[in-house]
C-alpha cells in the first residue's frame, strides 16, 4: 500500500527532475562585448565583499542584464 508521504515524496521529486529537463542556461559575455566596463563591474565585486568581510551582510548575489 502507498502512503501518503510516498505519494508526496514522489511528486516533489518528479517536479524537481522536470524543471532540470527544460532549464536552460543563461548567456554570457565579456562586459566590454555589451557595453559595460570590466574595472566598474569589479568595484562591486569588492564593495559588496568588503560588506560581507565586515560582517555589515552575510552575503550577495548581483545579476547584471
Amino acid at each position: 500500500m502507498i502512503t501518503t508521504f510516498t505519494r508526496s515524496a514522489f511528486f516533489l521529486i518528479s517536479i524537481l527532475f522536470i524543471n532540470n529537463l527544460f532549464a536552460q542556461e543563461l548567456p554570457t559575455a565579456k562586459p566590454e562585448d555589451v557595453g559595460l566596463s570590466s574595472e566598474r563591474l569589479q568595484r562591486l565585486t569588492t564593495a559588496f565583499q568588503s560588506y560581507a568581510n565586515d560582517k555589515a551582510m552575510s552575503g550577495s548575489v548581483l545579476l547584471v542584464a
